[in-house]
């Protein structure tokens, strides 16, 4: 038990040791322009048991996301308050 600990504190911190510190301007200017259409939060999750998909979700998708979310339940509310049959 204690080997499978160790082994995975050592391969965490060849993943952090790996990992860019900072994100560059061109990058950060890359997936600010992402399409809505490749934002994982905005599609149907086709994955198991229809959880959302974490290994595809950056934090620049959430920003969109709910902007989205709220515009549409905006427009849920005022359906709502403009309904004739009160």
């Amino acid at each position: 038990m204690a080997a499978k600990v160790k082994r995975a504190a050592a391969k965490a911190k060849v993943a952090r040791q790996t990992k860019p510190a900072t994100t560059t301007k061109r990058t950060a200017a890359k997936r600010s322009t992402a399409k809505t259409s490749s934002n994982p939060l905005l599609q149907p999750w086709r994955t198991l048991f229809g959880i959302a998909p974490f290994n595809k979700i950056e934090t620049e998708h959430f920003e969109p996301a709910l902007k989205t979310a709220f515009t549409y339940h905006r427009r849920e509310i005022a359906a709502i308050a403009n309904n004739p049959a009160k």
